[in-house]
């Protein structure tokens, strides 16, 4: 309430730092050779942790909604925030990226709806959202419950899905603090079928018009 007394309701906030401006424009080039978005939204603010900027440029992609932290609400919001999202034709999953057992069922549902014309022809998803929603904890969480490796996957595939450091084998930086990762970053989640997940920074929204926004961004 102080802040939005000293604000002012009528106050129009622009904030957008450079590296996110940077970011943004990237993601928009990245997007060109991405088949799938994994969009992670915070399972607290269900709508509110929408971003309008990734809404617009994502609009035309097949999208899972991943709302993580879901162990923070009951049950009963667990159910309405999933019926809520599907009746408007929205795929949706409840996850916590400290819990590897609620992102089992990830992979497969991207499989599903993805249908790759060729199996040997890796899925490339982005995975996007607000900052420290927990989109790069995920990334590692998926990773541990990929498929073991099989008799048939080589050296090279192993090292790519981190068994040995290669080019995807160091999982995704996380912490506390927002603004971790600062460029886009790649990684394999699943050998069979094979499924990249390029990692991106989270980015704000450009600007604030509402008292609510402004005290919750």
């Amino acid at each position: 309430e102080r802040l939005i007394a000293e604000v002012g309701d009528d106050c129009h906030i622009n904030w957008f730092p450079g590296h996110m401006a940077k970011a943004l424009r990237l993601l928009k080039e990245t997007l060109k050779n991405t088949q799938y978005i994994l969009e992670v939204r915070d399972a607290r603010v269900p709508l509110s942790s929408a971003n309008a900027e990734i809404e617009e440029i994502v609009r035309q992609k097949q999208r899972l909604v991943l709302f993580n932290k879901s162990d923070m609400i009951s049950k009963a919001q667990r159910e309405r925030i999933r019926s809520w999202f599907e009746n408007r034709g929205q795929k949706v999953a409840m996850t916590n990226a400290l819990d590897p057992k609620t992102l089992r069922k990830v992979i497969p549902l991207v499989q599903k709806t993805a249908k790759p014309k060729f199996h040997s022809i890796p899925t490339v998803c982005m995975i996007l959202g607000f900052p420290n929603v927990g989109k790069s904890s995920i990334i590692n969480a998926l990773r541990r419950t990929a498929p073991k490796r099989s008799a048939a996957e080589g050296p090279a595939e192993a090292r790519a899905r981190g068994k040995k450091k290669g080019a995807f084998g160091a999982g995704a930086r996380v912490g506390a603090n927002p603004g971790v990762t600062r460029h886009n970053q790649g990684f394999m989640v699943s050998p069979k079928p094979p499924i990249f997940v390029i990692d991106s920074p989270g980015i704000m929204a450009k600007n604030f018009t509402s008292s609510e926004e402004k005290v919750q961004g």
